[in-house]
């Protein structure tokens, strides 16, 4: 029971050490792997058209 008690209260002291982003940086963060995860699924979606009518092509 008491390295369970020991294992909280540490948690808690480090919990009290982590720094939160803000609502902007937090809004900026998600726009950001919003338009990269669209841009790369643009991208990989491209490259599966592109391979599969060479593809064909060629067979």
């Amino acid at each position: 029971m008491n390295t369970i008690k020991l294992y909280l209260t540490e948690v808690l002291a480090e919990m009290s050490k982590v720094t939160w982003p803000s609502k902007d940086e937090l809004k900026e963060s998600t726009i950001l792997v919003l338009v990269f995860s669209l841009v790369s699924g643009i991208v990989i979606y491209s490259m599966d058209t592109a391979f599969s009518y060479f593809l064909t092509l060629i067979l």
